[in-house]
């Protein structure tokens, strides 16, 4: 398990491994330890790097059949710091938790999982979908009246792919995708509320 390095699915955070009674996690994806090694040993200019000691993690928590493990641990400083790392799949994050429960004596118990918890992803897919949506759909109405799309400037590859998908599916279509994806999402959300997920903790 040690010195095993973990893809991590994150935007900022791209591996970890564990090593040495650290909990070492990269904005690197790192493919192999020795390529971690070298980067804890010397922090590239363009990598960031943050730790987690082992021997002070309090607490991990897990969602059945997820794959995201939130820690907590105390600092050097005695202060409580948490992080949440999205593993690539739900294996890889019940394997990194269950090696690290063990290595701290720590025991596991069941709870429901709080609201935000169980539809927090939920709701953020849906809140960017419905606001795509309307982007895309504007974008549509200024094609249909023949206006030209600047696709310039930050975040020139979003417009580009939004104008492909506007120019594609007209105002009309556009509408129709985004409330089937939204529908889809709003699905999610109210079974993760009429039953909560199992939240998995080691303490």
């Amino acid at each position: 398990m040690e010195n095993l390095v973990y893809r991590l699915d994150e935007e900022n955070w791209k591996s970890l491994m564990v090593a040495n009674g650290q909990v070492h996690i990269s904005s690197k994806g790192h493919d192999s330890p020795g390529t971690f090694f070298n980067s804890i040993e010397k922090k590239g200019l363009l990598e960031r790097m943050k730790k987690i000691p082992i021997a002070g993690i309090t607490q991990m928590s897990l969602l059945t059949g997820d794959d995201t493990v939130h820690f907590e641990w105390y600092d050097e400083k005695g202060k409580v710091q948490k992080f949440s790392a999205e593993f690539k799949t739900d294996r890889d994050a019940e394997q990194v938790t269950t090696f690290l429960a063990g290595s701290r004596g720590m025991k596991q118990s069941e709870r429901s999982a709080g609201t935000w918890k169980a539809i927090g992803n939920g709701m953020i897919g849906l809140l960017v979908t419905l606001a795509l949506t309307a982007v895309t759909y504007g974008i549509a109405k200024d094609l249909e009246r023949g206006e030209d799309m600047d696709i310039h400037g930050r975040r020139a590859w979003l417009k580009a792919i939004l104008w492909g998908v506007a120019e594609t599916l007209g105002p009309t279509g556009t509408i129709v995708v985004g409330l089937l994806i939204a529908a889809a999402f709003g699905w999610f959300i109210w079974k993760r509320l009429k039953k909560p997920p199992t939240e998995v903790v080691w303490n």
